[in-house]
């Protein structure tokens, strides 16, 4: 009578055992998702901010200088002032991109023709100001990202913004199979 007491017990040790890594499975999964939509919705609201701050530099530089480069010799100071705090916001929500804090993604799908085309329009003045300073590495982080939404539209010209840890986007993967 012991030993099915013992067997039992082991049994349901096992089942517990089980169960426990299931519901560790899932919270990850939950953990997962929810950093994911967080993410995604930081960058939206981030990149809300940048175009609320940055609406009468990009007015007015698109009103000077249509979609043609800029060069650091043709500023006047205010406009030069403007352009550092302008790059300077850029720079801010590319290190956050590339660093994971944004998601690519989300940006790209938002506005990464804006990003692609304001940095070169900027490229002129970027490698002007770099020369200037001797500092090889300003604006490098804007410059990065926009290598890397390049690689997505030459990749994935149709990326989806899914979160992969939701159960929605493994159905909405498995009906993209079926069409």
């Amino acid at each position: 009578m012991a030993e099915w007491i013992d067997m039992a017990a082991s049994i349901f040790a096992c089942i517990g055992v089980a169960i426990a890594l299931v519901n560790l499975f899932q919270l990850r999964k939950t953990y997962l998702a929810t950093h994911e939509r967080t993410c995604k919705q930081t960058t939206i609201e981030f990149f809300n901010e940048l175009k609320k701050e940055s609406e009468e530099i990009e007015k007015k530089l698109f009103l000077k200088y249509g979609l043609d480069p800029i060069h650091l010799d043709e500023l006047d100071e205010e406009t030069l002032l403007q352009i550092k705090q302008y790059l300077s916001l850029l720079e801010r929500f590319s290190l956050g991109v590339n660093l994971g804090v944004y998601d690519l993604i989300v940006a790209d799908r938002m506005s990464g023709s804006f990003f692609i085309n304001t940095y070169y329009q900027l490229q002129p003045f970027i490698l002007d100001i770099r020369k200037k300073r001797f500092d090889n590495r300003l604006y490098e982080e804007f410059e990065h990202m926009k290598n890397e939404l390049e690689k997505i539209r030459s990749t994935f010209p149709e990326i989806g913004g899914e979160i992969k840890h939701s159960p929605t986007f493994y159905n909405s993967k498995s009906l993209a199979k079926t069409k």
